[in-house]
């Protein structure tokens, strides 16, 4: 099955000519595509008679995608890009803060959505190779009353904003599989890029935060600094910084920018544990991805490795 082309006029033409005695299912197999695209074209491109003109649902479709091209701004090279990550099951938050990372032209992770959601309603398929397709993003507030007493990130110190040292760490969290309480807990060193991670039997607050606490003492790395998303199973946070002596920061809601480095890496992991995976028996699959990931080398890095500069600055 095609991925994500548009429907050509001279397959609008076979589409009227054997609708006349073949299903749509037969049809979509033959061209290649869903049932749902050939559904979905009927529906948008017939004329106002309701009848359905090949050489007029071309046109209509055309027109239709000229004038969505002037309202959004993915296009040309940064659609294919954006196809390529989508492919590689990265989020639409995981690209936009992959493409800052790298310093490419970028567009918020909402705009990816609506992009996605646009294409779909115009009989396009990109939409499938989001991982979630049932779930649309719609914007929404967060209210973050279940986090008391949080320090934001504009207070992190410079030093962890320009990723001058070691031991500023983003932290996160990964769920394969839904009903699954467990959770991996991974955490990234901003300067060095080296992952560390951890399975937790849960995100209830009191238990996560001594899991992330025993991360951290486990692998006896250099903390300074932890920023985190919003997500409930940070309401102890307090503790945490407590207890590891560290200073404890948020990123705003709906920018996972603020954390790039931590949903990127995310993305490169989910190649060991692919979504689905039940996580508590993931335990080797999970250490040869940490392995493999701190061992390659990385472009940013200038093709070093991250545990390479990690131990190098420590």
């Amino acid at each position: 099955m095609r991925s994500y082309h548009h429907l050509t006029i001279e397959e609008r033409y076979y589409i009227i000519r054997e609708m006349q005695v073949h299903s749509l299912r037969f049809i979509a197999k033959r061209l290649k595509i869903s049932p749902s695209t050939i559904s979905r074209e009927l529906k948008r491109n017939k004329d106002p008679d309701g009848i359905y003109r090949h050489d007029h649902a071309d046109g209509r479709a055309k027109k239709r995608r000229a004038n969505c091209r002037k309202n959004h701004l993915i296009h040309g090279e940064m659609e294919q890009e954006i196809i390529a990550c989508l492919k590689k099951d990265w989020s639409p938050e995981q690209i936009t803060g992959r493409f800052r990372l790298e310093q490419k032209t970028i567009v918020s992770h909402q705009t990816i959505y609506n992009w996605l959601w646009r294409d779909k309603r115009n009989g396009g398929e990109n939409y499938k190779f989001l991982r979630r397709k049932h779930r649309y993003q719609h914007n929404r507030k967060t209210a973050a009353n279940h986090l008391p007493d949080r320090r934001m990130i504009d207070e992190r110190p410079a030093e962890a904003n320009s990723r001058e040292r070691i031991g500023d760490w983003e932290i996160d969290t990964i769920i394969s599989q839904k009903g699954d309480t467990t959770v991996l807990i991974t955490m990234v060193d901003r300067k060095s890029r080296y992952l560390i991670a951890r399975l937790a039997p849960t995100k209830k607050a009191d238990v996560f935060q001594q899991e992330v606490c025993r991360l951290i003492r486990s692998e006896g790395k250099k903390v300074l600094t932890v920023t985190s998303d919003n997500g409930t199973e940070f309401a102890q946070h307090k503790k945490i910084a407590q207890k590891l002596k560290i200073d404890f920061f948020f990123a705003r809601a709906h920018h996972p920018w603020e954390r790039g480095t931590n949903e990127n890496t995310n993305g490169l992991l989910r190649q060991y544990i692919p979504t689905g995976t039940k996580l508590k028996f993931a335990k080797k699959a999970i250490k040869e991805g940490v392995r493999r990931i701190n061992s390659r080398p990385r472009k940013v890095l200038g093709f070093l490795t991250a545990e390479e500069v990690f131990f190098q600055n420590i």
